[in-house]
C-alpha cells in the first residue's frame, strides 16, 4: 500500500514539475520577435513583418542563414521618422535598418522628411549603420533629405558608414542593381550634405542613381 501511495506521489510530482517547462515552451514559441529595424516610427516585429505599416506597402523577411534581411517597398510613401543614435551622433532617420539589408523596390516609392529643415539632429533618409545595403527590383525610389540646422550637421539620403571629420570610415557598402532607379534630393545648407555617405558604391545592370 505504501509503495502504491509513493508511486502516485512521485507521478504527481513529475507532472507538476513538467508544467512550468511546458508553459514556458508555449510562451517562448508564441513570443513576438523584435528586429533592429524601423520604418518611420514603427519597429518591425514578427507580428507585423508581412505588412509593417498596415497598408500593404512595406513587408519584411528576416535574415536566415547566409541570406540577409529583405525589406520590400510597394508604392510606399514614408515621411514619419524617429530619432536614434549612431557612432555617437544623434540622427533622425526615416528608415532605420541597422543590419545588412536588401531593399526591393516595386512601383514608385518615396522616403522623405516632413519639412525642408531639421534642428538639433543629423538626418538620414536610410540609415543602415556600418552595414551593407543593396537596392534592387524593378521600381523607383525618391529620397528627400532636409537641411540640418545643427552646428556641423550632416544630411544624407543614404547613410551606410560612420564618419569622422567628414571622412567615411569605409565599412558600409551600397549596391544599386537590377532595374532599380534611385533619386536623391538633398537640401543645401548643412555643414555636410551628401546624396550617399558610404564606404564603397557599386552600380550594376541597368540600375540608376
Amino acid at each position: 500500500m505504501k509503495r502504491k501511495v509513493l508511486s502516485i506521489l512521485l507521478a504527481a510530482a513529475l507532472v507538476i514539475g513538467c508544467c512550468p517547462a511546458l508553459c514556458f515552451s508555449t510562451f517562448a514559441e508564441g513570443a513576438t520577435v523584435q528586429y533592429n529595424s524601423w520604418v518611420g516610427t514603427v519597429q518591425i516585429t514578427s507580428d507585423n513583418a508581412s505588412d509593417v505599416l498596415g497598408d500593404g506597402t512595406v513587408s519584411y523577411t528576416p535574415a536566415s542563414g547566409d541570406e540577409c534581411a529583405v525589406l520590400t517597398l510597394n508604392n510606399a510613401n514614408i515621411t514619419a521618422s524617429r530619432k536614434t543614435s549612431f557612432s555617437g551622433y544623434s540622427i533622425t532617420a526615416v528608415l532605420d535598418v541597422q543590419e545588412p539589408l536588401k531593399l526591393v523596390l516595386t512601383g514608385s516609392n518615396y522616403i522623405g522628411y516632413r519639412s525642408s529643415s531639421i534642428q538639433e539632429s543629423d538626418f538620414a533618409g536610410i540609415l543602415s549603420g556600418n552595414n551593407d545595403l543593396e537596392i534592387c527590383g524593378s521600381g523607383s525610389l525618391e529620397i528627400y533629405a532636409p537641411e540640418s540646422e545643427k552646428k556641423n550637421g550632416l544630411s544624407s539620403g543614404i547613410y551606410c558608414s560612420a564618419y569622422y571629420n567628414s571622412v567615411s570610415a569605409g565599412k558600409g557598402a551600397l549596391t544599386v542593381s537590377g532595374g532599380a532607379s534611385v533619386t536623391i534630393n538633398v537640401v543645401g545648407g548643412s555643414k555636410y550634405s551628401y546624396g550617399v555617405f558610404v564606404g564603397t558604391f557599386t552600380l550594376r545592370d541597368s540600375a540608376s542613381l
